[in-house]
């Protein structure tokens, strides 16, 4: 579907990016799963060090779309991390 007046065709919409998305997440958990059936103790660091990796990726690849609204919300952002601050003094 073209995109219509007062659209923006760069920033990629919800439904083109979902599917990859949800794979990796499913990726992510599933993987590390799978591999606790083998010997342990092995299994506990390679299960750590593959969902790590996993979910690094899948940070990487939605992180992308997100930048903008992140951009957005940068003033709020920075309130809650002077409340956070606040907390911790």
């Amino acid at each position: 579907m073209p995109p219509t007046a007062g659209t923006s065709s760069s920033v990629p919409s919800a439904s083109t990016t979902a599917p990859p998305a949800t794979a990796l997440a499913c990726a992510a958990v599933i993987a590390p799963t799978l591999l606790a059936w083998n010997v342990a103790p092995s299994t506990t660091f390679l299960n750590q060090a593959l969902a790590l990796a996993l979910w690094g990726v899948f940070i990487v690849c939605t992180a992308a779309p997100l930048r903008a609204a992140v951009h957005a919300t940068r003033p709020a952002l920075a309130a809650l991390g002077l409340l956070a601050l606040a907390a911790l003094a």
